[in-house]
């Protein structure tokens, strides 16, 4: 009898309506697109990716320095630098599909407007996505440079927009930054199925000899164990 009984464990998990084979994820900006990491193991194993996230256009980033190790983790500020939508579409995502991982998609627009130029390219591609993630913690040029996230009405529009467009689950991340709480529940009123607790906390490191950041943009996002 005990010859019948499976010796590989259950470890498929429900994300909101997303199914997942287990429950260990990439996280968004530590795994590129995975590509990389396929060179080292086999990265179909994971429950799924959550790729960098990537603008409507090609982003070159903020100005080196803009990594700095701190004594239990680091400080980035890369600002946001990515190779552009289309480039994952036509370069990333065949990649990953033919190794077999699960992708959860990253993005993040300028404005509202962009975050539905980008959701218009994804369609054509959603079927062979888990979920799109989107990344309201980055700044909205049209309010001044505040967080998506800061501003309740913005966070609705952006993800009822995209649930127009859009025929696969939504997970919206948010700054620790700020209240969490509220945007959470609009988001969800949007139609987010899943929230993405939270973006990296923002810390400085200076030379104690020179008083001078160790960033060149002086702040960047703390990330740790």
């Amino acid at each position: 009898m005990i010859s019948n009984i499976s010796q590989t464990p259950d470890l498929s998990v429900s994300l909101g309506n997303i199914e997942l084979k287990n429950p260990v994820i990439a996280c968004s900006g530590t795994y590129a697109s995975g590509i990389e990491y396929s060179k080292f193991f086999d990265i179909s194993k994971l429950g799924a990716i959550t790729t960098k996230s990537f603008s409507l256009k090609k982003m070159q980033g903020n100005t080196p320095p803009r990594i700095w190790e701190t004594a239990c983790g680091m400080l980035n500020s890369i600002g946001l630098q990515n190779e552009g939508i289309d480039y994952f579409i036509d370069k990333d995502l065949p990649f990953i599909k033919n190794i077999g991982a699960g992708v959860i998609l990253s993005i993040f627009g300028r404005n509202c407007r962009e975050f539905k130029d980008i959701a218009i390219k994804v369609k054509k591609v959603q079927d062979e996505i888990l979920a799109v993630e989107l990344n309201l913690s980055c700044p909205n040029i049209e309010e001044g440079g505040m967080a998506f996230c800061q501003t309740p009405e913005q966070i609705e529009s952006v993800v009822a927009s995209l649930k127009e467009i859009l025929d696969i689950p939504l997970i919206v991340k948010l700054s620790p930054n700020f209240d969490t709480i509220t945007p959470a529940l609009i988001a969800k009123k949007g139609g987010a199925e899943a929230i993405s607790l939270v973006n990296t906390f923002t810390g400085a490191a200076a030379d104690i000899e020179t008083f001078k950041p160790r960033i060149a943009g002086v702040t960047g996002g703390l990330s740790g164990p």
